[in-house]
């Protein structure tokens, strides 16, 4: 934070906001959590708008299958992959908006005066070695409490959506795939024409859905 500071400075931030930032390329929910210790409301607002921008790792798998799909295996000034620096483009991207939304507040900032500088002052805990009892009571609950998530949320999605792909199986003598005659085919097909101006076919269409509760899901439909 301390070594960032004067960097951040430049786009109307300070190096409080480097932990946060950080914390979004993990998950955005800790992130904007975190931003609550940043002194100045306008930068801590700022901090909170620009995090879920930065590419967190639910993001990865989704990014990754679509890459797969539609970018060509192939290699860019004979060294590097087109896929790789597709993604590595992603994760730029996001940074470079990040920034530029925040610098843009800056500016509307600046002309009506709501500027506000807050020193960073660097203030080191005592360090002790950490209690191995304790260590293992923290890791239990974030386990519990993943597990808990994706044994309700994600099971069941993946269950009710291998029902609806799975039934009412294909008639005798059908030539399409038995998917299309499956509760998810017919979903599908009925949603598809909402979409296809962003021309997603309609198997596409039902990867989606559920992804709305839990993007994990995306993946296993």
């Amino acid at each position: 934070a301390y070594l960032l500071d004067n960097l951040l400075s430049k786009s109307g931030l300070s190096g409080r906001a480097f932990i946060p930032l950080l914390s979004s390329f993990a998950c955005a929910v800790p992130a904007v959590m975190s931003a609550r210790t940043i002194q100045d409301p306008r930068e801590r607002l700022v901090t909170i708008a620009i995090a879920p921008m930065l590419t967190c790792s639910a993001r990865l798998p989704v990014y990754t299958l679509i890459i797969a799909a539609v970018i060509p295996d192939q290699k860019v000034l004979g060294v590097f992959n087109l896929q790789g620096l597709t993604l590595f483009s992603l994760y730029v991207i996001g940074i470079l908006s990040a920034g530029l939304a925040a610098y843009i507040t800056k500016r509307f900032a600046l002309r009506k005066g709501n500027i506000q500088q807050f020193p960073l002052l660097m203030e080191l805990p005592t360090y002790r070695m950490p209690n191995f009892r304790h260590i293992c009571i923290t890791l239990w609950v974030r386990v519990k409490a993943f597990l808990k998530r994706a044994g309700t949320i994600i099971f069941a999605l993946s269950v009710i959506l291998w029902f609806l792909v799975t039934y009412p199986g294909a008639p005798e003598g059908a030539l399409a795939p038995a998917i299309d005659y499956s509760f998810a085919g017919m979903l599908g097909h009925i949603i598809q024409p909402i979409f296809a101006p962003l021309g997603f076919t309609w198997q596409m269409c039902i990867a989606m859905v559920p992804g709305i509760a839990a993007r994990e899901v995306v993946v296993a439909a």
